[in-house]
């Protein structure tokens, strides 16, 4: 009987490689960490247009994010501060809910969920 067990156990350790699990790990924080910061540029930037001291105070804002949450609860605020009246303004307010889909596309279409946008 233990000789058919051991092959099984055998397999399944070989399964497990903690340090390719660990590798996976690390890659997969720094391709997070790298969308994040993508994504706190793009906000900066689009901060940098809004004018006024509304703008000052979001660009702080912005630049005081430590995660996504963070820049998701600075959306409408910046989306409202964006100037109105100029030819661009659409185009500043797509590129927003382009820096936000671009965040969270590949989370949304594992989970089963929509876009936040």
């Amino acid at each position: 009987m233990k000789s058919l067990l051991r092959p099984t156990l055998a397999r399944s350790a070989s399964l497990f490689d903690p340090a390719k699990d660990l590798a996976q790990q690390r890659a997969s924080r720094i391709a997070a960490r790298r969308a994040f910061v993508d994504m706190k540029l793009g906000f900066i930037k689009l901060a940098a247009q809004a004018r006024g001291t509304m703008g000052s105070r979001l660009q702080q804002r912005v630049r005081q994010a430590q995660d996504p949450a963070d820049l998701i609860g600075l959306q409408q605020d910046l989306a409202d501060a964006l100037p109105h009246d100029s030819s661009q303004a659409e185009r500043l307010r797509q590129e927003l809910a382009q820096q936000l889909q671009r965040m969270f596309a590949p989370a949304a279409s594992m989970s089963g969920f929509g876009s936040l946008v």
